[in-house]
């Protein structure tokens, strides 16, 4: 689909008559009434364990189930997926870097040239000041002490005292519990998927899993992993909704994307201390060695949406991933499915928006890759990450206009908790939520800053960024 008929399908989805208003009011008042006399406790279930009272309706969105939702369709053959290079990523491609960076790395290029230029051009939004604030965000982002995987930790109480014995379902809630006492996020917990993991890490070094190991280990050339660690922690960290979307052309939009990659980073460095003082392996990831998505799937935590990403029923695709290994033996979440596959199929608004085009605007999901950096095999909606990242360059910062323009990216309100019930049970009233979406002003603004748009920022004492983890 070309540029023309994106605008035209962009301005059509924005038409919003009384007669809709109407339509919707009566079903969103009924439903959501509804909705607040739901209370999910049900053992087990991730969404249920975190989610607070105040999202009864979204909770009364959830539907529990046995297979993780990118296993049906409208998608299919996810689960036979092989296990995918590393190396082979648009942010990892060699070929990528000789093409666009001139040989070098995607992230020293972006740092060491095109951002020294952005900064030089006095472009509002992309300051000396501004970009501190991004760089202050993402400290700590790529500690290796907090991502190390533990191989010579010594814990010297369970090694005196023996290791933590409980039921599988007490340990999870410690778990949880001591995540959420880190860090405000999302906990689910599932079987470790051997195809999850990648099959060669970004320096080349195989990554092999076998009974053989006890010991989780990082060799020159391979990596290895005892089987006996089946259990993975899949955490979500909620980002600034509200500040993604009002600066999302600017370096301030991506400081809450990196302090979710520096919390994340943190957190699991935390998590897999705690696991080790109770005498267990633990391995933290971040975005590395396995993919983040499908295990948060299937740890119910959300669905996948057409971005690629995780859509989460509280927080959106507001959400940082990161996962913690272990042979710990723990309680597993069930799946859930909340109407995003449904939905991404009319909403398409982060394909419209997307600036580089690399969002399929296809109505279903197809299993023709995009790009190398693809794992071929699936159906699913995918996306171009090396036109993806050829924009970041572009742009000279990451972007973020496809999580900030998902729809159920928005601020805790009876108003969108209703909305989210409603299109979970039915998709005849989608195209009318859509229409609110751009009616009532969410998404990104995408206009063009002045100087004086950032200065109002730094200089408002009254500016308070909404974030969801700040009410928990």
């Amino acid at each position: 689909m070309g540029e023309k008929e994106n605008n035209i399908q962009n301005k059509e989805s924005k038409k919003f008559n009384r007669r809709d208003f109407l339509k919707i009011a009566g079903v969103t008042t009924a439903i959501g009434a509804a909705a607040g006399a739901i209370n999910l406790t049900t053992p087990g279930v991730a969404m249920a364990d975190y989610m607070a009272p105040a999202q009864a309706g979204v909770k009364g969105a959830i539907k529990y189930l046995d297979v993780p939702p990118y296993d049906l369709p409208p998608f299919a053959d996810c689960n036979k997926l092989q296990r995918f290079d590393e190396g082979m990523t648009a942010f990892e491609d060699p070929n990528f870097a000789n093409q666009f960076c001139n040989g070098m790395y995607w992230r020293t290029y972006l740092d060491t040239i095109l951002k020294i230029d952005k900064c030089k051009s006095g472009a509002p939004g992309y300051s000396l000041r501004d970009y501190a604030f991004e760089t202050g965000a993402k400290k700590d982002m790529y500690n290796a002490l907090l991502t190390d995987w533990g191989t010579n930790y010594v814990a010297p109480l369970p090694n005196a005292c023996g290791k933590w014995e409980d039921t599988p379902e007490n340990n999870s809630k410690a778990i949880k519990k001591f995540a959420n006492f880190c860090n405000p996020c999302a906990v689910g917990i599932t079987e470790m998927q051997e195809n999850w993991w990648y099959s060669t890490t970004r320096a080349k070094d195989k990554i092999i899993i076998s009974d053989q190991y006890t010991k989780p280990e990082k060799l020159k050339g391979e990596w290895r992993v005892p089987k006996s660690m089946k259990y993975v922690i899949v955490i979500a960290y909620p980002e600034d909704g509200s500040f993604v979307a009002k600066y999302a052309d600017t370096a301030f939009a991506l400081s809450s994307i990196y302090l979710g990659y520096s919390e994340m980073t943190e957190g699991v460095g935390k998590i897999a201390t705690f696991i080790r003082e109770l005498g267990y392996n633990a391995i933290p990831m971040c975005n590395d060695s396995a993919l983040s998505v499908p295990m948060a799937a299937a740890a119910g935590l959300g669905e996948v949406g057409r971005h690629g990403m995780l859509v989460n029923p509280e927080y959106g695709s507001m959400v940082r991933l990161a996962k913690v290994v272990t042979d710990m033996p723990l309680a597993i979440d069930k799946p859930i499915s909340f109407g995003v596959a449904d939905f991404c199929k009319t909403c398409k608004k982060c394909a419209i928006n997307c600036p580089s085009k690399s969002i399929s605007m296809e109505d279903e999901p197809g299993t023709t890759i995009a790009c190398t950096g693809n794992n071929p095999g699936a159906k699913r909606w995918i996306v171009n990450t090396w036109t993806c990242l050829e924009y970041w360059l572009k742009k000279t910062e990451g972007c973020v206009v496809c999580i900030a323009d998902c729809p159920y990216s928005k601020p805790d309100s009876w108003i969108h908790s209703a909305v989210k019930m409603i299109s979970s049970k039915t998709s005849a009233f989608n195209s009318i939520f859509i229409k609110m979406d751009d009616a009532f002003g969410f998404g990104t603004e995408m206009k063009n800053y002045t100087q004086a748009d950032i200065d109002a920022w730094w200089n408002d004492p009254n500016d308070r960024m909404f974030n969801w983890k700040r009410k928990r």
